[in-house]
């Protein structure tokens, strides 16, 4: 696998693809998913052609099943998946040391799902996320207690096999 910082820096094909073109949150990290195996594509149509049924369950369209990308992933990846609602535990699912975690928060309704990727490295964690009207974003800091989570439901897969 290559290195999950790696595609999502300026030096590969991705990372320049996700700053340029302002990336759904989703659609960042169902091409992360691909280019961490190895695979490099042009355009949001070449990613989605690598894996179609991956990459349609992580662009959760259907309300009807929020969890179907995390499930997609944690089939895919062959790790464990957490999914909690943080209101009701006050807590947020624990993040596995010096690993990469796709995580999923979800409200009903669409518009208050967002996906995104979490490295933590022993201490400190660091959100990856994109957005079509905040664009690429990275942001360091702590995952406590509810993590800025509460009052959302949250899945967690860890991503055990991508290297840092």
């Amino acid at each position: 696998m290559t290195s999950g910082k790696h595609v999502l820096s300026t030096a590969h094909a991705l990372g320049v693809q996700i700053r340029r073109e302002n990336w759904p949150c989703s659609a960042m990290v169902a091409a992360w998913l691909q280019a961490v195996q190895g695979r490099s594509a042009t355009s949001w149509a070449a990613w989605r052609r690598f894996d179609p049924a991956l990459w349609d369950a992580v662009n959760i369209t259907d309300d009807a099943h929020p969890w179907s990308g995390v499930v997609a992933v944690c089939e895919h990846f062959g790790t464990e998946l957490a999914i909690c609602n943080v209101s009701r535990m006050r807590f947020a699912p624990p993040l596995v040391n010096n690993c990469w975690h796709f995580v999923q928060r979800w409200k009903r309704g669409r518009a208050a799902g967002h996906a995104y990727l979490v490295y933590r490295d022993g201490v400190d964690v660091t959100v990856y996320e994109s957005g079509i009207l905040d664009g690429y974003q990275e942001s360091v800091g702590t995952w406590e207690g509810a993590a800025g989570l509460d009052g959302y439901s949250v899945g967690v897969v860890p991503l055990l096999d991508v290297k840092p």
